[in-house]
């Protein structure tokens, strides 16, 4: 399962790169943007630059590295830290509220996604991964630990989310029929 999720993520960049070089290569662009009839030239995107770990992120310069890309890649809805000690922790801190019940199918492919990482590229392969994840108003809502020599889960536990449940407050002049549920938009984590 594991490595069929990392298979994936890998095939979605590459198709990703293949539709930008497909794109180009219909329109003829040289490295410097210029058309040119007939010859086909290279169109290399220049490298980008070299990681400097941001230790808001992470304890480890790998550990902030990884939190930071994670949390780009929630797209603002979510920071992630990660702590390397005995086990490697990713702590997620939501920037919108939303149900733990709905976000506990992304976060547990999150953290099969560390698990492999840290299995395949690192000297960590052993660690178990720790998962914490807090709402808004910083209360956990899921804790759980996956146990990397068991390839599962010890515990996935879920608590509601006190920011998530407090009933929306009608505007001003609105009536509120029934009740109102709460948040579920689901953090993009890719």
């Amino acid at each position: 399962m594991k490595r069929l999720i990392s298979v994936a993520l890998i095939a979605v960049i590459l198709l990703a790169g293949i539709g930008m070089a497909a794109a180009q290569y219909q329109g003829g662009m040289q490295p410097g943007g210029g058309q040119q009839g007939g010859a086909q030239t290279l169109n290399i995107p220049p490298a980008p630059e070299k990681a400097k770990a941001d230790m808001q992120y992470g304890n480890t310069a790998r550990a902030a590295i990884i939190g930071e890309r994670l949390s780009q890649a929630a797209e603002g809805n979510a920071n992630v830290f990660i702590t390397e000690n005995d086990a490697v922790t990713a702590s997620v801190y939501l920037q919108k509220d939303a149900s733990p019940y709905d976000l506990a199918g992304t976060m547990a492919n999150l953290t099969y996604m560390l698990a492999d990482l840290y299995s395949t590229m690192t000297e960590k392969g052993d660690s178990n991964i720790l998962l914490k994840v807090y709402d808004t108003s910083n209360s956990a809502i899921i804790d759980a630990q996956f146990n990397t020599a068991k390839n599962a889960f010890d515990y996935f536990d879920v608590k509601e989310s006190a920011a998530a449940s407090q009933p929306q407050q009608p505007a001003a002049g609105q009536q509120q029929y029934g009740t109102q549920p709460y948040g579920t938009g689901q953090m993009p984590m890719r």
